[in-house]
C-alpha cells in the first residue's frame, strides 16, 4: 500500500481550480514507529501556509496528518510546482 502513498515535498502547491488556492508546504515529518512493517501505509505530518506568508512567523498554519493531506489535494485538486 505505500507504493501509492507520495509523502509530499516542500514548495508551492496551486489548485487547478480557477481561483483556488495557492499553499506553500513549510515542513513535512513522517512519523516512523519501531513496530513498522514493511508495505505499512506511510504516516506524515504536512505544515503549511497561504503562499506569501513563507516568512511570517505569526501567519496562520495547518498541520494536516497523511489522511487530511491526501483529501484536502484531492478536493482541492493541488499540484506541486515546486
Amino acid at each position: 500500500m505505500s507504493d501509492n502513498i507520495e509523502v509530499p515535498k516542500e514548495g508551492l502547491y496551486v489548485s487547478t481550480i480557477p481561483g483556488g488556492e495557492r499553499l506553500v508546504v513549510v515542513d513535512v515529518n513522517v512519523v516512523e514507529d519501531d513496530d513498522d512493517e514493511e508495505g505499512d501505509e506511510i504516516f506524515f505530518l504536512v505544515t503549511f501556509v497561504n503562499e506569501g506568508d513563507e516568512g511570517d512567523m505569526s501567519a496562520t498554519s495547518w498541520e494536516f496528518d497523511s489522511t487530511e493531506w491526501r483529501e484536502h489535494v484531492a478536493r482541492e485538486k493541488l499540484e506541486f510546482v515546486g
